[in-house]
């Protein structure tokens, strides 16, 4: 055989064997991203499934808490200094401490559910002493004076309601309180020219979770010696 068939042949050569490894290299490539893609697919997977998990963990959560509160039983609570009673339920925490600065009498938390960074929802009640007025005010010049003292009155609702089987008035708003967007309630009443109280301060994200508990606490509460 001739030298110049000998260099065809070897270049024919070399030319399948180069054909061969990109073909072989590109098989490769497109074998290496479809293991890519159905990991890709596998992880969304995953993380889809997790998310479902957690969404679904913590509706159910939220849901059960709301029937074991409307369905558990209810502590009454009575403070004979001041006469005056509520039922609240007994997986809150209580916590009783006269502040005469502000007239706090006894504060209602709700669980934490094992969430130090959560802002537990409470219930304030308060009796304040009118007594320094130079003439006895009405349930109308007190709503004056509680709104004056709110800062931010844009967002304000003022309505009227009973409290103890009396005339109220009840305000809601919201606010930043502790780093934590909360809603709060207040809801007052007067008898002997003093202020009966109670604050609702609610984290936003919980608010329709305790809204009926908090109903029924301010429906108990009782101002045991108005006749």
């Amino acid at each position: 055989m001739s030298k110049r068939f000998e260099d065809k042949d070897e270049k024919s050569n070399k030319f399948v064997f180069l054909n061969f490894f990109w073909f072989d290299k590109d098989k490769k490539d497109d074998h290496n991203k479809s293991n890519k893609n159905y990991l890709m697919i596998i992880l969304f997977s995953v993380v889809g499934v997790v998310i479902g998990f957690l969404l679904f963990w913590d509706f159910n959560f939220s849901k059960q808490s709301v029937l074991y509160e409307n369905t558990s039983p209810k502590i009454p609570y009575q403070n004979p200094r001041h006469e005056i009673s509520i039922d609240y339920p007994h997986s809150w925490e209580i916590q009783e401490q006269y502040m005469p600065t502000t007239g706090e009498i006894v504060t209602f938390l709700s669980p934490n559910n094992n969430n130090a960074k959560q802002y537990r929802d409470r219930v304030i009640i308060s009796i304040i002493d009118l007594s320094y007025n130079s003439h006895p005010l009405s349930l109308t010049e007190y709503s004056k004076i509680v709104i004056d003292e709110i800062e931010n009155k844009s967002n304000l609702n003022l309505v009227k309601s009973t409290l103890s089987d009396r005339k109220a008035e009840t305000i809601s708003y919201q606010t930043n309180l502790e780093g934590h967007e909360v809603e709060i309630t207040e809801i007052w009443t007067l008898y002997h020219n003093k202020a009966y109280v109670i604050t609702y301060i609610g984290n936003k994200r919980s608010l329709s979770q305790w809204s009926s508990t908090i109903e029924k606490m301010i429906d108990s509460f009782k101002i045991d010696k108005q006749s």
